[in-house]
């Protein structure tokens, strides 16, 4: 692939508004490429407009599974000074939405492939291309690809997510909960009448807090650091005079 072919790939997945959802535009247009440099590849479609797309080029063992992800987060345009869907080039930088995280590093990972296919370069063993959805919001896809079996005969995981243009080999693990508080709305004149579940929320989530940071006191991994705690999205109420009945972070 020429310079002009590789950034025109980055500029179709760029132009994908792809905001946790409608992967499946993303793996049509890879599976073109892809069909076009005769890999061989399959579109695995789950939900609405969502899919995964599995490539693989060689054969046997060992099997390296190459990973990225086709979603991306989401845009507040007000911070932009370009159009974050379209692939802008600015001296020797380039901006869009996904450019960082991780439509480049996905679109590197395709370019690698082809090259090495064109090439007729000789493999001792497979790559797997193992491209996801969901990877920003619940990592649904890479839960399916489990689930079906693609890991499987993985002997080895490299993943395409940018790290200040350094090799990685050990990334933290995340846990995601949501807490939902129930209460009872009344007037906000005569609070003793209701049970605002943003007080109890709060209380919990400051009782949440001073537990985890009492566990993991004085505990780190020489490489990976200790542990982090974020409450990062808390809603609750509807109205300045109302007791709120539900609270949700």
């Amino acid at each position: 692939m020429d310079k002009k072919e590789k950034m025109s790939l980055l500029q179709e997945i760029i132009q994908i508004k792809s905001v946790n959802g409608d992967e499946m535009d993303v793996a049509k247009i890879l599976k073109r490429v892809l069909d076009d440099a005769d890999i061989d590849n399959e579109i695995l479609p789950f939900g609405d407009n969502r899919a995964n797309l599995v490539a693989t080029l060689g054969e046997g063992h060992p099997v390296l599974a190459v990973s990225g992800h086709m979603d991306v987060v989401d845009v507040d345009e007000e911070n932009w000074d370009t159009d974050p869907f379209k692939l802008v080039e600015k001296g020797d930088m380039l901006y869009g939405r996904g450019v960082t995280d991780m439509k480049a590093g996905l679109a590197a990972l395709i370019i690698a492939m082809i090259e090495l296919k064109e090439a007729g370069t000789p493999l001792n063993g497979t790559i797997k291309l193992l491209a996801t959805s969901g990877e920003e919001v619940g990592q649904l896809g890479a839960e399916k690809l489990t689930e079906q079996g693609y890991m499987k005969d993985v002997d080895a995981l490299m993943i395409a997510e940018p790290s200040g243009y350094r090799c990685v080999y050990g990334n933290k693990g995340e846990l995601n909960v949501t807490v939902n508080s129930k209460g009872k709305a009344a007037h906000s004149s005569m609070p003793k009448a209701g049970v605002n579940a943003v007080e109890h929320l709060l209380h919990l989530l400051a009782n949440i807090e001073g537990k985890i940071k009492q566990a993991t006191d004085g505990i780190n991994n020489d490489v990976l650091g200790g542990t982090v705690f974020n409450i990062d999205v808390i809603n609750g109420g509807n109205q300045i005079n109302a007791i709120p009945a539900s609270a949700q972070a």
